[in-house]
């Protein structure tokens, strides 16, 4: 990764950034993309991105996570049509193969995430009713599958400072998930789901709070919860999936905690506050700061 820093200047009422000269005589198109996010701007060459995927329906989903505008493939159609049960895209015939051509249904990550927690709240809420059927909760969890994907790739097109968050995100909810899937063919008792419905619930409403006090307060009662599986759970694979439940969810509400301090982060332009905070520590070291004050007063 190459870094630079320019200058943002002022012309005719608007603002202007002069790209880096290698950078732009890398990529043949001279039109852009600007994605931006808080107090982050993204710039990026405007151009689609194709990709030869390997035979196997596998390829064809990684193409659709790193971000790929398209793939062309030469696999049996059997495969093609795999892929698209995970991945959302268009299909046409072309030379012997496929061109795969993926759609992109979200622009945004926090939602997708959103949508990840309530599929795994509406999971929980189903087997503690004794409502589920395993084609229900696969249903549910092919869907949430595909959604991580969908946050993958926004963060391969639109990397943002964000994204490391987001993508940690969708991975513990499917994961959770996962393991809701194999605890249900354990048959637990329905004190077992209802303990791990409430707290995922309880997660969501430490969220709703927008406290990081919410987050750490929820996070304190990890361990009693624990011991509540321990408790409730008949045999060694309940307590493995129950408990690997809760872990995704502390995890989950780990990053929630780092990501609420992310934005709590006050920017300021470089140097000036670092320049400011270090002329106040040499102020207080030599005693100028009290004289001035005094003075002053």
């Amino acid at each position: 990764m190459n870094i630079t820093r320019r200058s943002v200047l002022r012309v005719r009422g608007s603002y202007v950034v002069y790209l880096p000269k290698r950078c732009v005589d890398s990529y043949a198109p001279r039109e852009v993309e600007m994605f931006w996010e808080d107090g982050f701007i993204g710039i990026k060459p405007s151009a689609r991105s194709i990709v030869e995927a390997g035979p196997a329906a596998v390829y064809i989903i990684s193409a659709f996570a790193a971000g790929a505008d398209e793939a062309y493939v030469k696999a049996p159609l059997e495969e093609v049509q795999k892929a698209l049960k995970v991945v959302y895209a268009e299909v046409a015939e072309s030379e012997g193969g496929y061109v795969v051509r993926f759609v992109d249904k979200y622009t945004e990550k926090e939602p997708v995430v959103e949508l990840m927690y309530h599929s795994l709240v509406y999971a929980l809420s189903l087997a503690s009713r004794g409502a589920a059927t395993i084609k229900t909760l696969q249903a549910i969890d092919d869907e949430v599958d595909r959604m991580r994907l969908v946050v993958n790739r926004l963060c391969a097109k639109y990397p943002t400072p964000t994204c490391p968050f987001y993508v940690q995100l969708a991975r513990y909810y499917e994961r959770a998930l996962d393991h809701v899937i194999e605890l249900y063919g354990e048959k637990p008792a329905p004190q077992l789901w209802r303990l791990l419905l409430n707290t995922t619930e309880e997660l969501g409403t430490a969220l709703e709070a927008g406290d990081p006090e919410a987050l750490v307060q929820f996070l304190s009662t990890a361990r009693g919860r624990r011991f509540e599986v321990t408790q409730l759970a008949r045999g060694e694979l309940q307590t493995l999936h129950a408990d690997r439940v809760i872990d995704y969810l502390t995890n989950a509400a780990e990053v929630y905690l780092d990501l609420s301090i992310y934005k709590a982060v006050k920017k300021s332009p470089s140097g000036s506050q670092v320049g400011a905070t270090r002329r106040g520590a040499r102020d207080e070291k030599s005693g100028k700061g009290a004289s001035l004050g005094a003075a002053k007063t």
